[in-house]
């Protein structure tokens, strides 16, 4: 995803995974946030029709123990599908160099105007967990 972020020449930039998880009829709602005025549009799921109970309890575990560790308040679930403007795409380029991203994590804490849309991810279509 930074590598489409780096050489994005857009006014935003929509990241997603390729295993179909990410509703693409949910792209015109992302895009209003941002004509609106939403630099960042973060996209958290509501549900995982892939997700046991076990992955549940994990990503609630780890939310809540980065939010405890943190003194930035990072979203619980959300998802590598958002939405950037390229400010934040360029801070991104500038600023996140890191070599193991945690890309979802640095867009809620780079600043700008944000907007969180719910999501009910589906079972995936290909690939594995």
């Amino acid at each position: 995803m930074i590598a489409g972020i780096d050489h994005s020449t857009g006014d935003a930039v929509i990241c997603l995974d390729s295993d179909l998880q990410h509703p693409l009829a949910l792209i015109g709602t992302m895009t209003r946030k941002f004509l609106d005025g939403h630099e960042i549009v973060n996209m958290t799921r509501s549900e995982n029709k892939d997700g046991g109970i076990i992955k549940r309890l994990a990503s609630s575990l780890f939310y809540a123990l980065l939010n405890r560790l943190s003194s930035v308040r990072f979203e619980p679930n959300a998802s590598d599908f958002f939405l950037i403007s390229k400010r934040v795409a360029d801070v991104l380029r500038t600023n996140f160099r890191e070599s193991a991203r945690f890309l979802r994590g640095f867009i809620q804490i780079v600043g700008f105007k944000k907007a969180s849309i719910e999501f009910i991810a589906p079972a995936r279509v290909g690939g594995k967990k």
